[in-house]
């Protein structure tokens, strides 16, 4: 049969709950179609249409996953470049400190008195005086 004369069969179309299926008509434009009676209109789906719908629906989920997957991937190379830019920087910081320490031992060593605090008259080069 193609037509579906409740919510109850809508939603047993889908295998969802009634109240899924009436959101989806609310918020997604679920194909729905009503008959307008004075007290209360009674409404029905077109199986086709609803078939048409829901590829349609899963089409588009899957091509917005697909773009968000593109999007995240876009941003983690992004953020892997700028790892390595920031680890280079790094290295390069780092060494400037070992050279820049390695100068003020060399400059304590071998400056007049000798190495700080060791109480010696000279460094280890210079001769006794």
């Amino acid at each position: 049969m193609e037509r579906l004369d409740s919510w109850k069969e809508i939603a047993g179309f889908f295998r969802r709950g009634v109240r899924t299926v009436q959101r989806w008509e609310k918020t997604e434009r679920l194909p729905v179609h009503r008959h307008l009676h004075a007290k209360r209109g009674s409404v029905y789906a077109l199986r086709s249409e609803l078939a048409k719908w829901q590829q349609q629906r899963e089409a588009s989920n899957h091509a917005g996953r697909d773009g968000n997957f593109r999007s995240q991937l876009d941003k983690l190379r992004e953020l892997s470049l700028e790892q390595v830019m920031l680890m280079g920087e790094l290295h390069r910081a780092l060494k400037s400190t070992r050279d820049k320490l390695a100068q003020i031992q060399r400059r304590n060593i071998f400056a007049p008195g000798g190495p700080a605090g060791s109480g010696t008259s000279g460094g280890p080069f210079q001769p006794a005086g």
